[in-house]
This record gives C-alpha cells, structure tokens and sequence, in this order.
C-alpha cells in the first residue's frame, strides 16, 4: 500500500508529502479493525515486556513473562482482578501509562463501533437515490404495461370494428 501511494502519479504531479503519519491514517481508516488489534496485540507485548524488566528480580508474582502479558492485558482490558501489583515506583508509573493506553484504546473503539453503527449523510443521500431510482423504475415498468395494454385494446378495436368512413355524419346549419 505504501508503494502504490508514493509511486503514484497525482502524488507525484500535485507535489504531495507522504508521511508515516498519512499512511497510518489511510490504512486506519480503510482496514479499522485490523488495526486496532496490532496497535492492542503490539501495546500488550511491549508493556508486558517492560513490567517484565523492571519488575521480575524484585517482585515474585512477575516472575515470567507470560505472567507479566496477562497482568498488562487484564489491566488494559479495564478488568483489573488484583492479584497482582507491582512494587516499585517505576513499576506503578508504568501501570499508569498502561491504563492511559487503555483509555486511548477503549475511546478508540468505541468511536470505531459508534461510525460504524451511525449512517453518515453520504450513505443516507445513497439510500435516497437508491429508492428513488426504484420507485422510478416501478413507474416506468407501470407505464410501459398501461401502454401496452391501451395499445392491444386499441388493436383489437380496430381490428373487429366495422369501417364507418362511407358514412357522413349530418351538419347543423346556424340561420
């Protein structure tokens, strides 16, 4: 995706600036849930990494590191079941951090579900024309089989009518 963005041509020809920033924000907003799961996956591996390190010679509940990413994944799923704490000063300031990645994450989410939930007025214009364009179709369907039907009336008429053009009909003088 990063290739097809910096090689193509409108970026090339209106002398746009791709950053890190704009390609995590186009692939964010076109694969949302994929995202959200490794910025999670990736915040869970890197914090349980890092309480690992400063926690594990000085508190025994921290002892491996699968201990360390269930303790990080309990805390930033808001869960928090007490079991564990770390002990240090630097332990407790990285269990704050951890929870304001949570809040970040769980804002993140909700938002994306919110959008997702939420019609925006594009979809709503769409649903519009959409049904517009059916009911048109129906009427044209309609007045094609009113015409059709007025013309095989039509045509039998004449069909089966006695020709009257020898006749003529009376005029009314005005005196």
């Amino acid at each position: 995706m990063l290739r097809s963005l910096v090689g193509s041509e409108m970026c090339i020809r209106d002398r746009y600036a791709i950053s890190a920033g704009s390609v995590f924000k186009v692939t964010f907003y076109n694969y949302p849930g994929p995202v959200m799961m490794g910025l999670t996956s990736l915040s869970v591996l890197v914090f349980g990494f890092w309480i690992f390190v400063i926690e594990r010679n000085g508190n025994p509940q921290f002892e491996n590191i699968g201990d360390c990413i269930w303790f990080v994944w309990v805390t930033l799923s808001t869960v928090g079941y007490g079991d564990m704490s770390p002990t240090s000063i630097t332990g407790k300031i990285t269990v704050i951090f951890i929870v304001l990645t949570s809040l970040f994450i769980m804002t993140i989410f909700s938002g994306i579900v919110t959008n997702l939930l939420t019609p925006t007025r594009e979809q709503k214009y769409v649903q519009q024309y959409l049904a517009m364009k059916k009911a048109d179709h129906s009427h044209r369907v309609a007045a094609k089989k009113l015409i059709w039907v007025a013309y095989q009336t039509f045509k039998d008429r004449t069909s089966n009518a006695v020709s009257y053009t020898h006749l003529t009909l009376p005029t009314k003088r005005i005196v």
